[in-house]
């Protein structure tokens, strides 16, 4: 479980790492149409987002809202088996209860942090 918690913080630290770079690679294409007087450099940000395909637009669905309420579900579950087949008073139990916490509070904070704050990336 420890190896889970791992991996899904990295995929979503990972994620949001590409995220910060559009307004970034944005801003610099803005820069340089404007310094160049063209939108020759505009392939990343403008153009990427023009013609966003029907595939791209239901894997992005997958992975910013499917995949984070998987991940829910499944740490929940798989938790609570766990903790019920090795006994609730346990050390192995309390660990897998505050992994299972700090998954929890990783994928909500994620999910808020690319949705719903201010200036988030996938804001509808």
């Amino acid at each position: 479980m420890p190896q889970t918690f791992a991996l899904i913080a990295r995929y979503f630290q990972a994620t949001l790492n590409v995220e910060r770079q559009y307004g970034y690679i944005t801003r610099v294409e803005q820069e340089m149409t404007t310094l160049y007087g063209n939108d020759l450099f505009a392939r990343e940000g403008k153009q990427y987002l023009a013609g966003y395909p029907v595939f791209g637009n239901l894997m992005h669905w997958i992975y910013s809202w499917v995949f984070p309420l998987a991940v829910l579900a499944l740490t929940g579950v798989n938790s609570v088996a766990d903790i019920h087949r090795r006994g609730p008073c346990s050390w192995t139990a309390l660990c897998i209860a505050v992994i299972a916490l700090m998954t929890f509070a990783t994928t909500v904070i994620f999910v808020y942090s690319t949705k719903f704050e201010r200036g988030a990336p996938w804001k509808a």
